[in-house]
């Protein structure tokens, strides 16, 4: 067992728990697959600068992982590309796109924004 809150805030781990049964009297290596991500909190707003909805989905496009905004528009996005990252949101009744500057550095900013998200859609 790992502990996550140790890791730096660019990596990701699938778990932190795995079940292990050495032979008696011997020891065991065990693997966590972590890995480095551009991760980043963003903060998006409507045109009219009210946040996103809590509850509006965020893609990374073209095909990437979605991910959900909660209070104050905040969204926590992974995976980010370096450059400009798109990002399509959606919720009951609109949505909008946004292209997300993401530095090329292997930190980037824990928070980014507020942004607007614009390219309205209905």
């Amino acid at each position: 067992e790992i502990d996550p809150v140790n890791l730096p805030l660019n990596a990701s781990i699938a778990n932190v728990v795995q079940a292990v049964t050495p032979y008696a009297g011997n020891g065991s290596f065990v693997k966590f697959a972590v890995r480095r991500s551009r991760q980043a909190l963003v903060v998006v707003h409507q045109s009219d600068g009210r946040p996103v909805p809590v509850g509006a989905t965020a893609r990374l496009m073209p095909a990437g992982p979605e991910f959900m905004a909660g209070l104050r528009g905040e969204i926590w996005l992974t995976d980010l590309a370096a450059g400009v990252q798109q990002v399509e949101i959606s919720w009951q009744g609109g949505g909008c796109r946004l292209d997300l500057p993401v530095p090329s550095e292997e930190l980037i900013p824990e928070r980014i924004g507020p942004l607007v998200c614009g390219k309205e859609q209905r």
